[in-house]
């Protein structure tokens, strides 16, 4: 489709892909007049495989972007302070466990079945400073029901790989 757009017989373009907080889709770039084809609809915000020009992009979504960001910076602290606690309870488990870690980071979570509507029990993956791999079984108890925000972590046993 986009081969036969009229702008690409105009001037030549460098095919990217595109992602942003609520769509993806193809980026043709150009030395100017960059064309952006989204692959879904961005929440009804657009229109999918219909080709954007870069300033209609940016007066459809900035007023959306503008809205969302505060929530997006929000939502990415939150995440930042549910990993660290992930991070505390396994260098807590390792230390009353005779470990000898200098940090650990998670990784990976899988979840392994629902307790209730603000308790997991779930997988959790992380790497040592070391670059060990480890793997805890956890229950996570979560402030409400979207599950955003972790206000406990319980590591119920280490997963010998």
């Amino acid at each position: 489709m986009a081969e036969q757009l009229p702008q690409i017989k105009q001037q030549d373009y460098e095919v990217r892909l595109f992602g942003a907080s609520f769509f993806r889709g193809l980026w043709l770039h150009a030395k100017s007049n960059d064309i952006f084809i989204p692959a879904n609809d961005g929440f009804g915000k657009l229109q999918a495989l219909r080709p954007y020009s870069e300033a209609q992009l940016i007066k459809i979504l900035q007023p959306y972007e503008q809205t969302m960001m505060p929530i997006n910076m929000e939502s990415n602290r939150q995440f930042e302070r549910n990993l660290s606690m992930f991070g505390e309870a396994m260098m807590d488990y390792e230390r009353v466990h005779g470990g000898k870690r200098d940090s650990i980071s998670p990784v990976l979570l899988e979840i392994q079945k629902d307790l209730s509507d603000v308790v997991q029990i779930l997988n959790l993956q992380g790497i040592s400073s070391e670059g060990q791999k480890l793997s805890y079984k956890i229950k996570v108890t979560f402030r409400d029901r979207t599950h955003l925000v972790v206000s406990r972590v319980d590591i119920l046993e280490k997963i010998h790989l």
